[in-house]
């Protein structure tokens, strides 16, 4: 699928908190109403580029737009929900996987705290046995600009592969350390999200 831009994200994460709310599809003056747009032609370009770019099908009526992608707000059975699924193995364009996922995984939804914000990590080789984290658990991990000391955290490294490591800060440098290998100290990383619970199947 075609990459949206900020705008048309919002747009589209309003369709389908409405539809999970009502049950039935928004008309353009709602999806106005609750994106603080105040012209129905912004609204209709918006809606025809996700059209455009395969993330809902609409009609000529009002009320005719049909979802072509999960909708995470929907609780589908016993408040289950959909969050994007990421291997650590395959960091090929990872930031846009987080936002346009290829794969998605189940949870139920008390272990998540906003479905917009939380992806899954399967993870492999981070050394990280000592905090409770193993080989081929996937980590439930919340997207956050905010972060303290010993969280466990999702960082992505200059050559685009995904380390998990607890974040500590101190005199301006951030320190990425795990179980064995030479911490990771730098002023700057990009920082995916912090680790806030885990699923292993045994």
């Amino acid at each position: 699928m075609e990459k949206l831009t900020e705008r048309q994200k919002d747009i589209l994460q309003v369709i389908k908190k409405l539809i999970a709310e009502n049950g039935y599809p928004p008309t353009v003056r709602e999806i106005g109403k609750e994106a603080n747009l105040a012209s129905p032609a912004t609204i209709h370009f918006h809606i025809n580029k996700l059209a455009e770019k395969g993330y809902i099908a609409k009609g000529s009526k009002n009320r005719t737009i049909k979802l072509l992608v999960p909708n995470e707000y929907i609780d589908k059975e016993n408040d289950i929900i959909e969050v994007a699924f990421i291997d650590s193995n395959n960091t090929k364009k990872i930031v846009e996987e987080i936002d346009l996922p290829k794969k998605y995984f189940t949870l139920p939804i008390n272990l998540v705290n906003d479905t917009a914000t939380t992806f899954v990590l399967k993870t492999n080789n981070q050394n990280m046995a000592k905090s409770g984290i193993l080989d081929d658990d996937i980590l439930i991990v919340e997207k956050s600009n905010t972060f303290i000391n010993n969280d466990i955290v999702v960082a992505l490294m200059p050559d685009d592969k995904i380390t998990v490591r607890i974040l500590t800060r101190e005199n301006g440098f951030i320190c990425l350390s795990n179980d064995s290998d030479k911490p990771i100290i730098v002023k700057n990383i990009t920082i995916l999200g912090k680790v806030i619970g885990l699923y292993r199947k045994f």
